[in-house]
């Protein structure tokens, strides 16, 4: 599982990548336990929305960050993340799939009192395709964008984004190779794809729903 390697990203400044999210660990979610010295372990985050909604968010939280004996007893404890948002890519069923998760760089039941969101994602980064703009069923305009982040002088994320309404209309004007800078939350969403033999699965998806662009003014 290694992040994406972009080497024209090492002569260019490293982005703003910033999350902080309040949740629940998720029981019987834990995943693989990679290299049990100085490896990780994947596992995955509830964050209620103020409609009660759930997002289940993907996190890699290496040991040098939290033992797993550790980690583990804090499965029915509200805790609180610090950390980034990375993607990488693998190969699934001879497709290549982007994979986007939490890099946690701290974790701890100990709540901040300042926090006014239990979900905060702030991501500087390159806009690195054209924007698609579309109009829903139900009337509402909306703009998928996909941010290319540098998070280190080495690796970079490309992290797919939305946003709605006005701001949807703005975003859609968005050049290829602009940087913006963004503040949203990561979300969960379930989605279900019919196959050609005509059966159905469900799938989910991760992004970031955008709420508000630096210096885009929607009114």
């Amino acid at each position: 599982m290694e992040l994406n390697v972009d080497k024209q990203c090492v002569d260019v400044a490293v982005h703003t990548n910033e999350v902080k999210l309040i949740g629940k660990l998720v029981k019987d979610k834990w995943g693989r336990l990679y290299n049990k010295l100085n490896g990780y372990i994947t596992t995955h985050l509830e964050v209620k929305r103020q409609s009660e909604t759930v997002d289940t968010i993907p996190l890699k939280i290496s040991n040098k960050v939290i033992d797993v004996d550790t980690l583990k007893s804090l499965e029915n404890t509200d805790i609180y993340i610090e950390g980034k948002v990375i993607s990488f890519d693998r190969l699934i069923n001879d497709k290549h799939k982007l994979i986007i998760m939490i890099g946690v760089d701290k974790i701890t039941d100990e709540i901040p009192d300042n926090l006014t969101t239990n979900n905060f994602v702030k991501l500087e980064g390159i806009i690195s395709k054209v924007p698609t703009f579309r109009k829903t069923p139900l009337n509402r305009y909306i703009t998928e964008l996909n941010l290319e982040t540098n998070i280190s002088e080495k690796y970079s994320s490309r992290i797919p984004c939305i946003c709605w309404s006005h701001l949807a209309v703005k975003a859609a004007e968005f050049e290829v190779d602009t940087v913006i800078t963004v503040i949203g939350r990561f979300q969960s969403r379930d989605y279900t794809k019919k196959l050609s033999d005509g059966s159905v699965i469900s799938k989910t998806t991760y992004e970031i729903s955008i709420q508000t662009i630096d210096g885009v003014d929607t009114k």
